[in-house]
């Protein structure tokens, strides 16, 4: 999958950042559609690294699709692929419903 995705990055490099950017998230969103799971997390994946951090509706934009990508390849990260401070990440936490009686059964990893 590497050498693909290296095939694929070579040729956006006469573009502009933002064009190529654009492009391999349209080729993601495409794979996705076309039911290329893999295809589609390396264009994302590229998407998402290399959108810049001024523009947060665009790596939003990316997410969407990225992470129900990751999830159908069984590649849970939690709340990894994003730093979160950690007060938005407490009031996260205890957003999520408990679905056992036990305390102890019910903490979540940190």
């Amino acid at each position: 999958m590497a050498s693909y995705a290296v095939a694929i990055m070579s040729h956006l490099r006469p573009y502009p950042p933002t064009t190529s950017i654009h492009l391999t998230l349209s080729a993601g969103r495409l794979a996705v559609f076309d039911d290329d799971f893999g295809r589609a997390e390396v264009h994302l994946n590229y998407a998402f690294a290399h959108c810049s951090k001024n523009h947060p509706k665009n790596k939003k934009l990316v997410l969407r699709y990225l992470v129900p990508v990751k999830l159908i390849l069984g590649k849970r990260q939690g709340l990894t692929i994003v730093p979160v401070p950690p007060q938005l990440a407490a009031v996260l936490l205890a957003a999520i419903p408990r679905r056992c009686k036990s305390e102890a059964r019910c903490r979540v990893s940190k």
